[in-house]
């Protein structure tokens, strides 16, 4: 993808459309109908696709217990990134909410609506420097290297960053005020919101406090 692709990712939608989930996952979220929208600005010959069908050409749901879980690809600018969309099995509409869900999961590893992740609006940047592709961090890998004090240490994040270290989260599983709480006490300090966050050294301890949560 392209620094301006990447940065029309991270727009954030206006407040008049974020709307509010309540129940056991309480969380403001974009409708799919706006997702879409913005994937198609982005990118109007964007795809998804589901993981897995089976022989009618129906996507396969793992049910687990209350939980439906779908996997799903998403291509985007030539770029394909893979997530997974959850849904309460008791629902009436199974696999079509947990299709949504997966888009709208999906474009987020693009950085659509991820300041809703975040709990906040991403800063807006003027360049982003290559793909904002999220990387999957193993906590069987030896420890990340201490980072030195230095230019590249001590400069400010960027959106690019900020992606990254929300998947990152997400794939431990943490909420956005579970991220912040981790990234205040590996901080030693409040982290109300995203751009509390503000070097990549900070972005590292943050990183290790996750691999350290996800390994115990």
């Amino acid at each position: 993808m392209k620094a301006e692709q990447v940065k029309q990712c991270l727009v954030p939608f206006p407040p008049e459309i974020i709307k509010q989930k309540g129940g056991s996952f309480a969380a403001d979220y974009v409708d799919h109908g706006h997702v879409t929208e913005r994937l198609l600005q982005i990118d109007p010959e964007w795809t998804w696709e589901p993981c897995a069908t089976d022989e009618n050409g129906v996507p396969i749901l793992v049910v687990l217990g209350q939980m439906s879980y779908l996997w799903g690809r998403m291509t985007v600018c030539g770029v394909t990134r893979i997530d997974v969309g959850s849904v309460e099995t008791k629902k009436n509409e199974v696999l079509k909410e947990a299709v949504s869900d997966c888009i709208k999961r999906c474009a987020m590893r693009f950085g659509v609506a991820l300041h809703l992740w975040m709990g906040e609006d991403i800063p807006d940047r003027s360049k982003v420097a290559g793909s904002a592709s999220v990387s999957r961090r193993s906590p069987a890998k030896p420890p990340s290297k201490p980072v030195e004090a230095g230019p590249a240490a001590t400069s400010e994040v960027t959106p690019e960053d900020l992606l990254e270290l929300a998947g990152r989260a997400d794939q431990v599983g943490l909420k956005p005020e579970e991220l912040r709480a981790v990234a205040a006490e590996a901080l030693g300090r409040s982290v109300e919101k995203s751009s509390d966050i503000k070097t990549h050294a900070e972005i590292e301890k943050v990183m290790k406090a996750l691999d350290a949560k996800e390994a115990a």
